[in-house]
Formats: C-alpha cells, sequence, structure tokens
C-alpha cells in the first residue's frame, strides 16, 4: 500500500513539474524585462513599471510608468537659440548629450550647438541634399543619406566615426553600393547592433554594425520611396513609410510582416515613430493627418487633422507623455500621448511655439526631433534654416527662484 502512495505521489509530482516546465516554455517575454508578454503592458520596451501599467520604462523607479508624468513644459515660452542658414535643411538629429546636433545644410554634415554655435562640417556628399541623418545610441557614430546623385549615378549613404575631443568625422563605411536610388531615412536599432535605411527603390534594408553586411531587407511596393523609418525599443520590429501612406512593420528577426495599413490620401507620407514606451506608432502625411496605431494588437487606433499643412514629422518626448508635430504651417504644435488623453476621437494640441515662415513653399518644417533631455526641439526649417527652441529651463539648468528668473535673460544670451 505503501509503494502504492509513493508511486501516485511521484507520478502526480512529475505532472505539476511538466506543466510548469511547459507554462515556462511557452511564456514569451520578448523585451526581457522579466513579465509575459501576456501581461506586459508595454511588451515592445524593456520596463520596470508596476502602478497601473506593468513592465513600462518607469526612469525614477517610483512605479508609475514615465508616460504619466503630464506636466508640460512652458513652450509657449520657449526661445530660439540656434538659427543657422547653412543650405536647404532636411534632416536633423541629437547627440546623446542634448549640447551637439547634427543638420543637414545642403549637401553637407554640420554640427551644432544648442545654443546657436557652429561648430564644423563633419561630411558633405558630393552632389544632392541630405534628407537623413541619426546618431547611434552612443553617440559615436552618425548616419548620413542623401537624395541619388544624378551626376556619378550613385546613391549616397555613410556612416561616420565622430571623434568628438576634435569635433571632427571620418567616414567608417561607405553602405552606398547597396542602394539604387535616394536614401531619405535611417535608424538604429536601440543598442547599436543595427542600422536601418529606407531607399527610393522600395526597400527597407538592415545592417549589422559590426562588419556592415546586409543581414536582411524588408519590400514595399517597387518604386514606392520608403520616405521614414523606425524600429521599437526592444529592437523586435521595424516600420517603415512609404509612398503616400504605405505601412509596414516587420518582425526583425525573420523578415516576417506584423501589420499593414495604408490610412493616408495624400501624396506623401513622410513621418513615423514608436512611442517610447513601444505601446504606439504614429505617422504623418500631407493629407494633413496623424493616424496613431495601437502597437500591442496591431490595430489602428484614430487619425487626427493637425492644423499644419501638410505633416513631415513627428517626434515623442523623451518620457513619452508628450509628441511634437511639425510640416507645413509656421508653428509646430505638441499634443498629449494617447495614453494621456481622455478621448482619442477628440485630440487637440495642448502648446504650440516657433515662427517658420509666412508664406508659400518656404513656410514650415521638413524634420523635429526632441532632444534626449527633453528641453530643447530641433528643426530643420523650409527656409534652409536650422533652428533650436529651448525652454527657459534649458537656458538656466536650474528652476524656481527669484534669482532665477531675475537672471533668465542674461543666462540665455550668454548660456
Amino acid at each position: 500500500m505503501g509503494g502504492i502512495r509513493k508511486s501516485v505521489f511521484i507520478a502526480s509530482l512529475l505532472l505539476i513539474t511538466t506543466i510548469f516546465s511547459v507554462g515556462m516554455v511557452s511564456a514569451l517575454d520578448g523585451d526581457n524585462d522579466g513579465i509575459d508578454d501576456t501581461v506586459d503592458d508595454c511588451p515592445f520596451a524593456w520596463g520596470n513599471s508596476t502602478t497601473v501599467y506593468s513592465g513600462c520604462p518607469d526612469g525614477d523607479g517610483n512605479g508609475d510608468p514615465d508616460f504619466t508624468n503630464t506636466q508640460l513644459s512652458d513652450w509657449d515660452d520657449s526661445m530660439r537659440a540656434l538659427y543657422s542658414s547653412d543650405g536647404s535643411s532636411r534632416a536633423v538629429s541629437w547627440a546623446p548629450d542634448s549640447i551637439y546636433l547634427a543638420v543637414g545644410g545642403g549637401s553637407d554634415v554640420i554640427l551644432y550647438t544648442a545654443n546657436g554655435l557652429t561648430i564644423a562640417t563633419l561630411f558633405s556628399f558630393p552632389d544632392e541634399y541630405i534628407r537623413s541623418l541619426a546618431f547611434s545610441p552612443d553617440g559615436s557614430l552618425l548616419a548620413a543619406g542623401a537624395y541619388f546623385n544624378d551626376g556619378d549615378n550613385m546613391s549616397q549613404i555613410v556612416v561616420l566615426q565622430m571623434d568628438w575631443p576634435t569635433k571632427t568625422a571620418t567616414v567608417l563605411a561607405n553602405l552606398s553600393s547597396y542602394h539604387f536610388d535616394d536614401v531619405p531615412s535611417v535608424t538604429w536599432s536601440s543598442n547599436g547592433s543595427y542600422l536601418f535605411t529606407g531607399s527610393g527603390e522600395g526597400e527597407l534594408r538592415q545592417f549589422a554594425t559590426n562588419n556592415w553586411t546586409m543581414v536582411r531587407n524588408y519590400s514595399f511596393a517597387p518604386g514606392d520611396t520608403v520616405w521614414s523609418i523606425d524600429a521599437s525599443p526592444d529592437n523586435r520590429l521595424i516600420a517603415g513609410l512609404a509612398a503616400g501612406g504605405e505601412l509596414k512593420v516587420f518582425w526583425t528577426n525573420n523578415g516576417t510582416k506584423y501589420m499593414e495599413f495604408a490610412n493616408h490620401t495624400g501624396s506623401h507620407a513622410l513621418g513615423i515613430t514608436f512611442s517610447p514606451d513601444g505601446r504606439w506608432l504614429l505617422t504623418g502625411g500631407f493629407d494633413n493627418r496623424v493616424n496613431i496605431y495601437n502597437v500591442t494588437n496591431a490595430s489602428h487606433v484614430v487619425g487626427f487633422t493637425d492644423s499644419s499643412r501638410d505633416v513631415y514629422s513627428i517626434s515623442f518626448s523623451p518620457d513619452g507623455a508628450f509628441f511634437v508635430v511639425a510640416g507645413g504651417d509656421d508653428e509646430a504644435r505638441i499634443y498629449l500621448s494617447p495614453d494621456n488623453v481622455a478621448n482619442v476621437s477628440n485630440y487637440s494640441e495642448v502648446a504650440r511655439f516657433g515662427s517658420f515662415g509666412n508664406s508659400g513653399n518656404s513656410r514650415g518644417v521638413r524634420a523635429v526631433q526632441w532632444s534626449p533631455d527633453s528641453t530643447k526641439i530641433g528643426l530643420a526649417q523650409k527656409r534652409g534654416r536650422a533652428t533650436v527652441y529651448i525652454l527657459p529651463e534649458g537656458f538656466l539648468q536650474l528652476r524656481g527662484d527669484v534669482t532665477s528668473q531675475l537672471m533668465e535673460n542674461r543666462w540665455r544670451s550668454n548660456w
């Protein structure tokens, strides 16, 4: 009798172990934050939040996701610090320190400081305008893409190695031979292991940064220019926006399609960005609309009309609580993230800033990017201007007391 009980006990133990093991094997934690994707509120971004939302980015460790901080800084009182006319401006990228930024001035890659100094021309393409720029996550590399060089019959895309002590750069890799048309979009994986490029022949390519070989390409309709691309925070997804609104999102581990939509109706759709928490994907186009997608369930949530004439570019604040939209209007507009809007069917701006021309084709902004420290926004204007708008605290680097307020204008002029 004792032997029977022992056998039953062992069999039960094995069954429980098997069930437990199967559960462990089938669990998926794609962003490696220790939370199964089925219960992770931010399955495409590493996170440690525990309050209301589980597994979302929580920089201060207080349990609340970063995007719940809806205290908007006074962008209406921001001041233009950089204003430089160095040729047609179509791309902008911040260095990780938020002090330096690269802007495309005609065919030149120019390095500026946020407070208005022109530091150096880092690189010059033989011909044609620069259309895409992106610093690597650690700031050691800078990718630059340009329009097709008809004179030399070649595409133009290079990776520059930054020498920050001397504020110079050298060509580390030339990827032009992999492309056959314009290269209007570049972006990095968050760990710097991959560089993605979008091109005019309808291809989105993935390059390994350890040897600069192409490891995968993702196809759009032939000849549909891939104007804008972005990778999810956990690098599992790569999104591209082509032609007049052809949106495709792919898995980077095998190249299969995750979702696909076509919700823009204008001639061009140029702006795409993931939210820092990976919950949302936003696109903007020449139909004056911003479309919002839920990444977790691969669905289109809503589209709203921005006041801009043509939406060119969209950028989230680093905490994901807000996003800025820039386009063919004389101002840029800031909106709450979808998580912080009570009724997404009734979207409206919460702030606006800037003065980007007042008439015709010279009015507006082609590219916008929020700085990593959140106190600055860099823009590439249609009029060929590289500009930076800075919050009061961006100049002061402190908040609050009367002395700061009295010294604000002097510090702004000398920062």
